[in-house]
């Protein structure tokens, strides 16, 4: 299956969450990417297509979450070279169910955050 990427740093600094510096934290971006993994572990597919012909890559996208923790919106912001693993990446997203926000920050809200994918193929 595909596999959530950690970020780079620069990735991180791309991240632009919504918060009132002076009161709030924001959100614990590293917590909310553990929640995603589990949402997300068994929604991922490698596309048929793209594992016949051996196609590899990675993806990026920018998600907004909601304060209720619904995926608002999704887009590729680097594709992968190969449309179909850019598609499958957004598939998977957009029909996520809420994130349990109240489990890891106290005061949701709304915030936008990048999601690298990774799609190999391993041998065997």
């Amino acid at each position: 299956p595909p596999a959530i990427s950690p970020s780079s740093p620069g990735e991180l600094a791309e991240t632009t969450p919504h918060r009132d510096p002076g009161r709030d934290p924001g959100p614990p971006l590293a917590l909310i990417r553990g929640l995603l993994e589990e949402r997300l572990a068994d929604r991922f597919r490698y596309p048929l297509l793209a594992r016949h012909r051996g196609w590899e890559g990675r993806v990026l996208l920018r998600l907004r979450i909601g304060a209720d923790g619904r995926v608002l919106s999704a887009e590729v912001i680097r594709g992968s070279g190969h449309r179909i693993l850019d598609r499958a990446a957004l598939r998977a997203v957009r029909g996520l169910p809420a994130l349990p926000l109240e489990r890891v920050w106290d005061r949701p809200r709304a915030f936008d955050m990048l999601l690298p994918v990774t799609y190999r193929l391993q041998d065997g």
